[in-house]
């Protein structure tokens, strides 16, 4: 052995010495604990990355070292950032060391380190699973049951209720006589099924609430869009019939287009009322037409007997009489009468005749 290891090798060992307090098999080691707490207050970084060399390199000539993989995991569990920087996984040395543990006799030892291994990464299942099994072989049942028992418990109280139930079963598998931690298990899956009932019953009835809004929504947005409409028919004017019933085709043709709205009944309302002015002012229109047309046929039964009597003076060469019947006879006769033309010929005749002979000298009349 030459120098140079033999000073590695004393310098692995106080540094084994620093992290464990020993590696005498008769001396009477630290806890874990109380190593991994005296090495976060002892051990600066650069000191910790220097012994965690040190360390590999040893265990790389002889990796069944238990004192120092043992003093490698302390320093990892006080220095996580060593393992982090050497890329060490810290589950799979704790289990590898505590397998070497149990292997020399130190099983309490060896279930100390990985429950605080567990307690640094409580989501590693390989390492639960393995201090589930050493529990199993040196039957410490009954702390295996008070840890899956207060997992249990801690998962219940954050509301995972499936994982509550894995870690009871668990317990069922170690002690199948436990009749509470079956009743509990019962428990809370009826408790999460009646959670799921619930939940599902309040998202029906949240889902019915949205549908309604939606639905009541889009009727109030239609009832707005028909009511825009309404408001765009032409208003029409009182007493005009062309707008009146411009305004009642409009209604109309509303009403087939926009069915089942409540703006209907105001249309509805709006029409019939038209219609009433409507037939009130076709009503009046007609009795001015009779009316119009009785006075005409009226004045032209006057104009025509005043024509007929203006014809027989003139036939009697009672030319003054017959101009003053022919002149009544234009006054009185519509404008559109056939025989006015005739009339006004006559009329013409008539007064140049009297202007050149007088009214008693004889002469032809048509």
């Amino acid at each position: 052995m030459t120098q140079t290891t033999t000073e590695n090798e004393n310098s692995v060992a106080e540094i084994v010495e620093a992290l464990t307090g020993g590696a005498s098999d008769q001396a009477e080691p630290l806890s874990l604990d109380a190593q991994v707490e005296r090495a976060v207050a002892g051990v600066d970084a650069r000191s910790a990355e220097s012994w965690c060399r040190a360390l590999l390199a040893h265990l790389a000539d002889q990796p069944q070292s238990v004192p120092e993989l043992e003093a490698l995991l302390v320093l990892g569990l006080a220095h996580p950032s060593v393992f982090e920087a050497h890329r060490i996984p810290l589950a799979q040395e704790g289990r590898r060391l505590a397998h070497l543990l149990e292997h020399d006799g130190k099983l309490e030892r060896a279930q100390a380190l990985l429950e605080l291994i567990i307690s640094r990464a409580p989501g590693d299942k390989q390492v639960d699973h393995e201090l589930a099994s050493m529990m199993r072989r040196t039957g410490n049942a009954d702390r295996l049951i008070e840890r899956y028992m207060r997992r249990a418990e801690d998962c219940v109280a954050s509301g995972k209720t499936k994982e509550a139930i894995s870690w009871l079963q668990e317990i069922l598998m170690v002690d199948r006589s436990r009749r509470d931690v079956a009743r509990m298990i019962r428990d809370l899956r009826w408790g999460d099924q009646e959670k799921r009932l619930k939940w599902r019953s309040r998202m029906r009835t949240a889902a019915a609430l949205i549908s309604v809004a939606i639905v009541v929504t889009l009727v109030v947005r239609r009832e707005m869009d028909i009511s825009e409409r309404y408001a765009a028919v032409p208003q029409a004017i009182a007493g005009d019939l062309r707008s009146l019933r411009t305004r009642l085709e409009q209604l109309d043709l509303f009403e087939a287009e926009n069915p089942f709205s409540l703006s209907l009944l105001e249309a509805s309302r709006n029409r019939a009322r038209l219609k009433v002015e409507i037939a009130q002012l076709e009503a009046v229109s007609a009795q001015v037409q009779i009316a119009r047309r009785t006075e005409r046929e009226a004045q032209l039964a006057i104009a025509e007997s005043a024509r007929k009597q203006g014809r027989i003076y003139a036939q009697q060469n009672r030319f003054v009489d017959a101009l003053a019947q022919f002149e009544r006879a234009l006054a009185d006769g519509p404008g559109e009468w056939d025989q006015r033309a005739q009339i006004e010929t006559d009329v013409a005749a008539i007064r140049e005749w009297i202007a050149a002979h007088g009214n008693a000298a004889p002469g032809s009349t048509r």
